[in-house]
């Protein structure tokens, strides 16, 4: 998980620098790779650790990696924005759900 963080840090500076390229090769790689290393580190964690269920998880992460494919026809920052979108898709659905906080008091 934390290669992921630090490969999706790399790729936010390939992006910044060039959002308006359209990135190639290890460029490319990288702005899928960060996001796909995270999900599947806590796909991992999340089976051996939790026993939860990972169905969302292996779904975003192919969602990412055909995202990270249409880098090869659109812009570094569309790119980024369909992967982006489909991280906060899946922390939306994770959210609905987690069971409600007891009250405290």
């Amino acid at each position: 998980m934390i290669a992921g963080i630090i490969v999706a840090a790399v790729a936010n500076e390939l992006v910044i620098a060039h959002p308006g390229e359209k990135l190639r090769g290890a460029e490319l790689a990288t702005l899928g790779a960060g996001p796909v290393l995270y999900l599947l580190g806590s796909v991992a964690s999340k089976l051996r650790v939790l026993h939860l269920p990972v169905r969302r998880r292996l779904a975003a992460t192919a969602l990412v990696a055909v995202a990270a494919l249409l880098g090869t026809v659109l812009p570094a920052l569309a790119t980024w924005s369909i992967v982006l979108a489909v991280l906060v898709a899946l922390a939306a659905a994770e959210s609905r759900d987690r069971p409600p906080r007891p009250a405290s008091g």
